[in-house]
């Protein structure tokens, strides 16, 4: 099923039920809806599952309507309950979709990079061991002959 079929047969669900401009309201939230998870890089046919039946929120919204308290549509409180439950739909096709790195991956990770920078910081040690220890020489050597013809 594709956006077209599922608003035609989401209006037709409504037709005789609930007056047009509830129809229109509606149709208009579910296009948006339909077209903003798409931006977000969800496939229509994922969007369309996620929503479910038409006919059933087609059901929803009549009961909806029913049960408003001035026979008008309570129709933001709808929209805002459908809402969440798209929202929570897209976030579980979200999670699903995500690769989950296992535990023992990290680990192994962390190990090399900490191998790596300890072999860094040797190399930089062997790299000015010579120039240290000549340079310990020279100073110990001063000293001494410091000591023993300065005195």
């Amino acid at each position: 099923m594709n956006q077209e079929a599922f608003i035609r047969e989401f209006q037709e669900a409504l037709a005789g039920k609930v007056p047009d401009n509830i129809i229109r309201e509606n149709t208009e939230y579910y296009r948006n809806y339909i077209r903003t998870q798409m931006n977000q890089g969800m496939t229509e046919e994922e969007v369309l599952r996620a929503l479910g039946d038409p006919r059933l929120l087609a059901k929803t919204v009549v009961e909806s309507h029913k049960f408003s308290n001035e026979g008008q549509s309570s129709y933001t409180e709808y929209r805002d309950t459908a809402r969440e439950q798209g929202n929570y739909y897209s976030e579980e096709l979200q999670e699903s979709k995500m690769r989950k790195v296992p535990g023992w991956l990290i680990a192994v990770l962390v190990i090399l990079i900490l191998f790596a920078v300890l072999k860094l910081a040797f190399s930089v040690l062997v790299f000015f061991a010579p120039i240290i220890i000549m340079g310990a020489v020279i100073f110990f050597a001063i000293r001494v002959l410091k000591n023993i013809f300065g005195s």
